[in-house]
């Protein structure tokens, strides 16, 4: 019995020592899936950004060609009017 108490009693460092580790190796696990998430949810804002701008940019490109679609019925218009007039 003093022997089984023994090696017991000279595991015990060894146990702790064990549990020391796994729950450093726990803690590690748990600060890269914190920077993992925090990447993940970084990417996602910035994905979020850049589609935004491309769709401002989409709508500035459409805003431009209407200006000029405009400019363009208006030229016409007054032309036609012009034409009118001095038909007359």
């Amino acid at each position: 019995m003093p022997t089984i108490v023994g090696a017991i009693m000279a595991a015990g460092p060894t146990l702790e020592e064990m549990k020391c580790e796994r729950q450093e190796r726990q803690k590690r696990y748990c600060e890269e899936e914190a920077r993992r998430y925090e990447a993940h949810r970084l990417r996602e804002i910035d994905e979020k950004r850049w589609n935004t701008i491309r769709e401002h940019a989409v709508n500035w490109d459409e805003r431009e060609r209407l200006l000029a679609f405009l400019a363009e019925v208006e030229t016409r218009r007054l032309r036609a009017m012009s034409r009118f007039q001095t038909e007359r």
